[in-house]
């Protein structure tokens, strides 16, 4: 899922939401140990970008991930980056 929302002519933000959930197949449990594979990874993300010239335009990016397995552990992780848009 995805939006987007131009605040002014020259900002707009942008956000997004993802997951996937892996289920096992039947007889996989007997095949290897469920216990480690992957059972839910999902992102929320938010974006903001700045149209600061006709050719050039300004990012910023935050994304929070997060996976659980089958064993009921967890891992997630937070990102954020910039960057630049040259448009030719």
């Amino acid at each position: 899922m995805q939006a987007a929302y131009n605040v002014t002519e020259r900002l707009k933000l942008v956000g997004s939401y993802g997951v996937s959930n892996l289920y096992l197949a039947s007889g996989e449990a007997q095949m290897v140990d469920p216990a480690y594979l992957v059972r839910r990874n999902q992102s929320v993300i938010g974006a903001a970008y700045y149209h600061l010239t006709d050719w050039l335009n300004l990012v910023g990016e935050y994304a929070h991930t997060s996976s659980d397995s089958h064993n009921g552990s967890s891992e997630s992780d937070d990102t954020a980056s910039a960057g630049v848009i040259l448009l030719f």
